[in-house]
């Protein structure tokens, strides 16, 4: 299995073993300028070449199609980077629990090429419910378990990533997340947290794969996004919900209904008003990049 490099010294022991060392040990420079930074994330401007990653996705991208890949709006999720500064090819995840799964390590795996891989890790924090920890553990067990070396640059995860806050309302304990965001500058290697002004094609129809199973629905090759076809019949439940005012979406359709920042809900209201006409399986789907933003390709 993988060996996991603190400052050069393997680290050894079960995903949950792994985390605690993660949480208290002496945090990197890179972590620390994360941390720092954590409140002001910078903005990728839809004008840059970015890959954005949905959660339940993931990605690798190649520097000659991109300039920087990330993603944002975690709360209980784990985001994950991973660069090799050798072939400047970078991955991210952003990942809420799901199973994962042999082909999912497989991609992973086409970063390897023998020498240590730059890790970076953000997201979780002191959650009521303890979902951020069983995502963290899940992660690191399926990393650990690949083999491929990595070198930790910097791992920000659960209780290093909480912040406390006034409470708002009644249930709230007060504790935020600091890092909710993350990008992979490809040429550099550098890590910071961001905003992507552009989130990326086809918000919905990812939304709507990104159930049951982690997706690739960008290939870095050729520089397309492939989506499958998908039913929108197992999501028509939410339409009973749009009635509904904020604080109720917050409490019943999210991990974190006291952390979310402010694009959940109006994400959520703008997928419900779009099932109301969406037909019952939207088609395959694919994009390719032109000057003018991804375009279908018939």
């Amino acid at each position: 299995s993988m060996v996991l490099l603190v400052s050069g010294s393997p680290l050894s022991g079960d995903s949950l073993a792994l985390l605690s060392l993660l949480e208290t040990g002496p945090l990197t420079a890179r972590a620390q300028a994360l941390l720092a930074a954590g409140q002001n994330p910078e903005t990728v401007a839809a004008s840059v070449r970015s890959l954005y990653v949905r959660q339940t996705e993931h990605a690798i991208a190649l520097a000659e199609h991109a300039d920087i890949i990330g993603a944002s709006h975690a709360t209980t999720c784990c985001i994950t980077a991973i660069h090799n500064p050798r072939t400047r090819m970078g991955y991210v995840v952003h990942y809420d629990g799901i199973p994962l799964s042999l082909r999912d390590a497989a991609l992973v795996s086409t970063l390897d090429d023998g020498m240590p891989l730059q890790l970076t890790m953000v997201g979780g924090f002191d959650d009521a419910q303890g979902a951020s920890t069983e995502v963290a553990v899940a992660l690191l067990a399926f990393l650990h378990a690949l083999p491929v070396q990595f070198a930790v640059a910097a791992a920000v995860l659960c209780s290093r990533n909480n912040r406390r806050t006034h409470p708002v309302r009644r249930g709230d304990d007060g504790n935020r997340p600091i890092l909710t965001s993350l990008a992979l500058n490809l040429a550099t290697g550098a890590v910071f947290p961001a905003a992507f002004e552009d989130e990326g094609p086809a918000p919905f129809q990812r939304h709507l794969l990104a159930s049951g199973a982690l997706q690739c629905v960008y290939d870095a090759t050729s520089n397309t996004y492939r989506l499958a076809p998908v039913s929108t019949e197992g999501a028509t439940w939410l339409a009973r919900y749009a009635a509904q005012p904020d604080e109720f979406l917050l409490d019943n359709l999210s991990t974190s209904p006291f952390a979310e920042d402010a694009a959940f809900v109006p994400d959520l209201r703008a997928f419900m008003k779009f099932l109301q006409s969406a037909p019952k399986l939207l088609p395959a789907l694919t994009l390719a990049a032109t000057t003018t933003g991804w375009q279908p390709v018939p």
